[in-house]
């Protein structure tokens, strides 16, 4: 399964009308055509996160394969697993694109 992964700021701009929403259906103030958008806005939230979940485990049992055989077989390193993730349709984020992780020196 490949999944392209939805960048954070469509996240949240997806997100922003939606809380719009939580807040008058909070009121009582939601009207039918925002009911039927706040259950679209729900519905893609639902699928997006099943596809970073489905995309989560395709990775991580990727990963654990490639941990056995490097530790059963060896001979393996780096290149191979991100060979295998990016054969598989994750491929590894540019290091020059890619956003530092937490607590990183970059």
């Amino acid at each position: 399964m490949t999944h392209q992964p939805t960048t954070q700021a469509a996240r949240w701009a997806r997100r922003k009308p939606l809380l719009h929403l939580l807040a008058r259906l909070d009121r009582g103030t939601l009207l039918e055509s925002e009911r039927r958008l706040l259950r679209a806005a729900v519905d893609a939230e639902l699928a997006d996160a099943e596809a970073a979940h489905a995309a989560l485990a395709e990775v991580l049992g990727i990963v654990s394969a490639w941990c056995v055989e490097a530790n059963d077989i060896g001979g393996l390193d780096a290149g191979d697993l991100a060979f295998r993730l990016e054969q598989a349709g994750h491929p590894l984020p540019d290091e020059e694109t890619a956003a530092p992780a937490d607590g990183s020196d970059r």
